[in-house]
């Protein structure tokens, strides 16, 4: 049983990772709402889930919520820059059109 649970959790922490690796942000977050029902599930067995190796799979789950965050930071200082890029096109064609900001 013990077995058959840390595979699960393995597998499902490989597939997260590929997920990951090739930015499939959707999947992951499915991924990851599973993963977490089996570890709310283990909350009610502790002696079973004291058999289990939980500290490479938190390092491995860690390493992904990692790469997300980071993620997350790119996207967002990107979407900053082109807002910031569009800001000063927009004023540039008003400097063009209109010799002066209105």
């Amino acid at each position: 049983m013990v077995e058959r649970i840390a595979q699960r959790l393995d597998h499902l922490l490989t597939i997260m990772e590929e997920a990951a690796a090739q930015r499939k942000w959707r999947e992951l977050v499915r991924l990851d709402a599973e993963l977490a029902s089996i570890l709310q599930r283990l909350k009610a067995q502790p002696e079973l889930k004291a058999r289990l190796p939980m500290a490479e799979m938190r390092h491995r789950h860690g390493q992904l919520i990692a790469q997300v965050a980071e993620r997350r930071e790119w996207l967002a200082k990107r979407l900053s820059e082109d807002s910031d890029m569009r800001e000063g096109k927009r004023a540039y064609r008003e400097v063009q059109l209109y010799g002066g900001e209105k």
